[in-house]
């Protein structure tokens, strides 16, 4: 059984799209039309302010990660992997606990550099990697099923053990190196990540430490799920944002980031 904790957090909703990322052909097409624009998508928009003006809690209720966050610049970069064009974004010391960011299927990596999440992060003195998966943004496809892509492609990217956050679509890649390999992971940020229902049966007692995010609203993956992935480890969290839709860290930047702040603080560095 899981020692998990069940965190709910109401938010303020807040409207954003990204600009849509190119699907390969490698992708499972039962994941990409249930996560296809329009089925549970962000509405207009990037920006973090709120739509309408929300009461400030308390200071001791309501702690604020990125005050303490020291700026820290985030670079592109491209990289060549199996011949082919791997672009990331990356910032921090390089040799501190990482945390590599996939991205759902409507997504790429500069989601999390305009949502915050990447100066945040390396502003905490973390190693952050933030990568388009292949055939998505500024990356090439390769010849790697998504299975065999990230046991691949970490040695190549330079991080050891890092705490892996996976929103949706990219579950077809991390489902499969938690199963086979999970002593190259340090944590697992699951955000209603694909493939919940066949994945949960071959990841029971998992030893990674986990953070199970869903938003309330989810139309495309049942919130329900989110309790399936949880007991599949050990030791897991649960974070549960209120009125938040599938891509739900960007209904709720600041209660996702002050959740994302406490797991990783509590993996330890």
């Amino acid at each position: 059984m899981s020692a998990g904790v069940v965190v709910h957090r109401a938010v303020p909703i807040r409207c954003e799209r990204p600009a849509p990322g190119r699907a390969p052909a490698l992708l499972l097409a039962s994941c990409l039309a249930a996560c296809a624009p329009g089925t549970d998508g962000p509405a207009p928009s990037v920006s973090t302010a709120p739509a309408a003006p929300v009461p400030a809690p308390a200071a001791a209720a309501q702690p604020t990660p990125s005050t303490s966050a020291q700026p820290v610049a985030i670079l592109p970069r491209d990289m060549e992997f199996r011949g082919k064009r791997l672009h990331m974004l990356t910032g921090g010391p390089e040799g501190a606990q990482a945390v590599l960011l996939l991205h759902g299927a409507s997504f790429t990596s500069s989601t999390w550099q305009e949502l915050g999440t990447l100066d945040l992060l390396a502003g905490r003195g973390l190693r952050v990697v933030a990568i388009d998966l292949p055939g998505f943004g500024q990356s090439e496809e390769t010849d790697l099923p998504p299975e065999e892509f990230l046991v691949a492609a970490l040695p190549a990217l330079g991080v050891a053990r890092p705490i892996l956050v996976s929103p949706s679509m990219s579950g077809a890649y991390t489902f499969p190196l938690l199963e086979a390999h999970p002593e190259l992971l340090a944590g697992f940020v699951g955000i209603a990540p694909a493939g919940v229902p066949q994945w949960a049966p071959k990841l029971q007692g998992s030893p990674v430490p986990a953070l199970v995010v869903w938003g309330t609203a989810d139309r495309v993956f049942p919130v329900e799920q989110a309790k399936t992935l949880a007991t599949c480890f050990k030791v897991s969290t649960e974070l549960y944002l209120e009125g938040a839709r599938h891509p739900a860290y960007l209904d709720a930047p600041d209660a996702w980031h002050e959740g994302l702040v406490e797991f990783i603080d509590s993996v330890g560095r």
